[in-house]
């Protein structure tokens, strides 16, 4: 009797632990196959999210540069070509003066430069530095080389003019070759526009990407145009 007891006790024990052990594995089953498609349906999700929000970074940036490239555009073809530099210098900086005005949020300054570097007209500022060499800058020196093309150069502290307020402004330079009259005889120059870069930084830096994540720029050669930590990475304090 003890004998049949102690079996039949064992067979539902062994019963007991297999019906568990089945049930806990389908129920790990079911779990794991409901979390994968959760973990995939929230990536998708993610990555649909951030697709949309780069594409309106994207276009913000569109409009940063086409604006800066409109803002050339006015300078050349409404002052520049309408004008004798030799003979209507006052009446140049008054025109881009007016320009400059009603583009103060994204300038920090224009000018237009000879072909040997020197200061034709400017806006705000009209005193060079005397460390400034513009013929060795290389926004100066593309411009002369690819005179049909506009040129935009990376981040950087706008250190050409002397600045009475002391202040250092982190610009992005626009370039172009342009060809201007001087006593009736046609010379080769350069329009500088240079953009405020806190109009680049704030269409990244507002964009929500979670607790970690963020956005960068990198040009074509891999340099970084925009990155949070731009300032400690230039200063090499962070890699």
């Amino acid at each position: 009797k003890i004998k049949k007891i102690y079996y039949k006790k064992s067979l539902q024990f062994i019963l007991s632990i297999s019906f568990t052990l089945v049930s806990v594995t389908v129920m790990l089953i079911v779990t794991l196959g409901f979390s994968k498609r959760f973990t995939d349906s929230t990536e998708k999700l993610v990555m649909e999210n951030n697709r949309i929000v780069l594409e309106q970074v994207n276009m913000n940036l569109d409009e940063y540069l086409h604006n800066m490239m409109s803002i050339s555009n006015v300078v050349y073809y409404n002052i520049i070509k309408g004008s004798d530099i030799g003979q209507a210098q006052k009446d140049i900086r008054d025109k881009m003066k007016l320009i400059y005005d009603a583009n103060l949020t994204y300038l920090v300054s224009m000018s237009i430069l000879s072909d040997e570097g020197e200061i034709i007209a400017a806006q705000p500022f009209s005193r060079m530095k005397s460390s400034a060499a513009p013929k060795k800058e290389e926004w100066f020196i593309k411009a002369g080389q690819e005179i049909e093309n506009v040129h935009f150069s990376a981040p950087h502290v706008e250190n050409l003019f002397v600045n009475s307020d002391n202040i250092y402004h982190w610009v992005i330079t626009l370039s172009r070759s342009v060809e201007l009259i001087r006593d009736g005889r046609a010379e080769r120059g350069v329009l500088l526009v240079d953009m405020n870069f806190t109009g680049i930084e704030k269409s990244c830096k507002d964009v929500d990407l979670g607790e970690s994540g963020y956005i960068y720029i990198v040009d074509g050669n891999g340099e970084i145009i925009y990155h949070p930590d731009l300032q400690l990475i230039y200063g090499n304090i962070i890699k």
